[in-house]
């Protein structure tokens, strides 16, 4: 059981997110798991004081970014996760997100992509600015920033796969990497992710 000091500490993580972001992941445990195994999630997150009811969730709602986060130490917990489970948790996210598939019929182009990619954290997230630093498209590579975000490595870990998804679909056929190369965590003052992709 995780102890009472990291619980308070996620719970105290600073901002909310859509309550789509809980049922991404439901989806993905159902999918990838079964219903018994996201009830140990729901029974584990009873038993720390913080219920959740997925089914209960709404789509876009505000739910404290905090209690993702610790529905996210519950998973490690429970399913013995390593990062990269997370990192492919992260890279599956976008086929069951709503809020995703509307805003993907409007990425016509890798600019169009990245130039609306903010406002498309904002869709998502009320806490942290992305930025988009750099896209060189002539060179392969592309570097977002997210500023005024606090959370765990664990959540960054799982971001790696959420925006290498992000760009396996702006750059079809192409092999994509995707980096956190400056965190919070680590003492940096933002968060740093370096994308690269060729044939």
């Amino acid at each position: 059981m995780l102890d009472k000091k990291k619980v308070d500490e996620a719970m105290n993580i600073n901002g909310n997110v859509r309550g789509v972001v809980f049922l991404t992941d439901s989806e993905y445990i159902r999918r990838n798991h079964t219903d018994a195994a996201l009830d140990k999630i729901v029974q584990t997150m009873q038993k720390l004081g913080h219920p959740i009811v997925y089914s209960d969730i709404k789509s876009m709602m505000w739910y404290p970014l905090g209690l993702r986060v610790l529905t996210f130490y519950v998973m490690r917990e429970v399913f013995s996760w390593s990062d990269d489970d997370f990192r492919t948790m992260g890279f599956n996210a976008p086929k069951y997100s709503i809020i995703v598939k509307l805003l993907m019929k409007f990425f016509t182009s890798p600019r169009t992509a990245f130039d609306h990619a903010p406002e498309y954290w904002l869709r998502h997230y009320d806490v942290g600015t992305l930025e988009v630093d750099e896209l060189n498209e002539r060179e392969c590579y592309a570097v977002q920033r997210i500023r005024d975000f606090t959370v765990p490595p664990l959540y960054c870990t799982y971001l790696e796969g959420y925006f290498k998804s992000l760009y396996v679909f702006t750059f079809p056929g192409k092999h994509v990497t995707v980096q956190e190369t400056r965190c919070v965590s680590r003492g940096d003052s933002y968060h740093e992710f370096r994308a690269e992709w060729h044939d």
